[in-house]
């Protein structure tokens, strides 16, 4: 089907855009719920009810952190450490995710991935006759 409707680039949603953080970095961030951020959630679902279920909410942030790691913040740009452009790895993703020092970074991750809008194809145009 090729509807004239908005659509989502799944791409896009999966590979990720890129976002302009500030005037140096920007970030490439993918669809929170694309189709392997689903299965990384699905795959760990039981033991993310087992730690809430018993309070454990340290241990609950420490996974969502994973997944967002591997599966939203795909990349970046201008980001550095000591003055030293910062390559990306999930190994540094997951480290920055998890520093609370970093925090507004995460909520900027994280509030992009939930754009959805951004995701999407363009509305082809509707020619009425």
């Amino acid at each position: 089907m090729d509807l004239n409707l908005p659509s989502t680039n799944l791409d896009q949603a999966t590979e990720g855009r890129w976002c302009q953080f500030n005037d140096d970095i920007k970030f490439k961030v993918a669809m929170s719920n694309n189709p392997k951020h689903k299965r990384a959630i699905q795959s760990r679902l039981k033991t993310i009810e087992k730690m809430r279920d018993k309070g454990d909410y340290n241990r609950v942030e420490i996974i969502n952190n994973e997944i967002t790691a591997q599966h939203i913040l795909k990349d970046w740009s201008g980001l550095k450490d000591n003055g030293k452009e910062l390559p990306f790895s999930t190994d540094s993703a997951l480290a920055i995710l998890s520093d609370a020092r970093y925090a507004p970074i995460k909520e900027f991750i994280v509030g992009e991935s939930m754009e959805n809008s951004e995701y999407e194809d363009e509305a082809k145009d509707i020619v009425k006759k």
